[in-house]
């Protein structure tokens, strides 16, 4: 997340998370904006994808943890859900 702006945006490209750019110039990041890309929307891909691969990695991940440890998960994720007015969080931990 260091990196400078082009190379970031390359890294995009390379992962298929942004659209190719246009052959007449070199897009910035708000030429991705007005392409199309919905950061918002690629956040919470990206987040689903770690999860998954968290779960591949680690399939009984919650049985290594304490019962307490898994109750705070929970109590978090409530807070969470109640933050979002109208939005539910993804339920899992």
């Amino acid at each position: 997340m260091d990196g400078d702006q082009a190379n970031l945006i390359q890294l995009a490209r390379f992962l298929k998370t942004a659209p190719d750019p246009r052959p007449e110039d070199d897009a910035t990041s708000s030429e991705l904006n007005s392409a199309g890309v919905d950061a918002y929307t690629e956040l919470v891909a990206a987040e689903t994808a770690l999860r998954d691969v968290v779960r591949l990695a680690v399939p009984a991940w919650q049985s290594q943890l304490e019962p307490d440890d898994i109750q705070k998960l929970e109590t978090k994720r409530v807070e969470e859900d109640q933050k979002r007015d109208g939005i539910t969080v993804s339920q899992d931990l």
